[in-house]
């Protein structure tokens, strides 16, 4: 028998299911646009510094636990720190749809500024055909 027939024949059905939401994950990230990339990344951030590290640090502040369980001072030195990494690895590990709301957003409106800009550098090349003609009559 070999390997491959083996390790199918061994797999659960968990683990094929872990296997495709896997999968899907990374299609739906190797499909993005680049420019989509980095609203997604923005989005991710804005909602990590804004929404989950705020709880995370007030979690961290109401810890009552007795002494040999409470805080050292190196966790409460850096405890800042890790809120703010372990809110970043919750938000892309999790699926907010705040976070697919905001990039959508972002990605429209940076679509409206792109054709705002390539439809004011026409409006420019215009204007300045137009001051020069003024500039000629006045002269």
């Amino acid at each position: 028998m070999n390997a491959i027939a083996t390790t199918t024949s061994l797999a659960s059905p968990t683990m094929l299911q872990r296997q495709r939401d896997f999968s899907s994950v990374i299609a739906r990230d190797q499909g993005r646009d680049p420019s989509t990339a980095s609203a997604r990344k923005a989005a991710e951030d804005f909602v990590s510094m804004a929404f989950v590290q705020p709880l995370l640090a007030q979690l961290r502040e109401t810890n009552n636990a007795a002494e040999p369980f409470a805080p050292g001072p190196a966790e409460r030195q850096f405890g800042e720190l890790m809120d703010q990494v372990l809110s970043k690895q919750i938000v892309r590990a999790s699926s907010f749809p705040l976070v697919e709301r905001i990039e959508s957003d972002l990605s429209e409106r940076s679509a409206q500024l792109e054709a705002m800009r390539s439809a004011g550098s026409g409006r420019t090349v215009s204007a300045q055909a137009t001051a020069t003609r003024t500039q000629g009559v006045l002269a």
